[in-house]
Parts: C-alpha cells; structure tokens; sequence
C-alpha cells in the first residue's frame, strides 16, 4: 500500500437473476429491453415529425455497392473543411 490504494480481487457470489425462474438460465436482453426499444423507436418517430422529415424516405435513392467504391476511388466523396 506504497501508493495510497489496494487493489482488491472481491468475488461477487451474489448472481441478480438468481431468483428469475421463468426462464430457469436463459436470459435473453433483447426481451428485457423490449419496451426501452419500443419507446425509442417512438420517440424517433415523433422527432421525423417535428423536423419535417417523415414521409421522406422514397426521395432517397440508393447505388450499388459497386458504384460507391468507384466514387470513393474518383475522391467524390472526400471530406471537405472549410
């Protein structure tokens, strides 16, 4: 303890979903969390609207993978600062 710390290994028996006996083990956080996606997926819908972006999405018109390395190799995609 030159230093002024510790460095402590504690072992953790406590297990937080020792008492979840409905799955008996099998956790799955994508369940656990579908509500919190569910309020997101909310939240950015109501932002589309707010911004006047909803609706918007068949004006985007997309390129082929191909197409888009070509302009990445022309340097039409290059970064500019001003």
């Amino acid at each position: 303890m030159r230093d002024g710390f510790a460095k402590t290994n504690a072992r953790i028996d406590h297990d937080p979903f020792a008492g979840n006996t409905a799955g008996q083990g099998a956790f799955d956080p994508r369940d656990y969390l579908k509500p919190a996606r569910a309020a997101a997926k909310e939240i950015c819908k109501q932002r589309f609207q707010q911004f006047g972006c909803a609706g918007n999405g068949p004006k985007i018109k997309g390129i082929t993978l191909s197409k888009m390395a070509e302009k990445y190799a022309k340097g039409e995609l290059t970064q500019v600062v001003k």
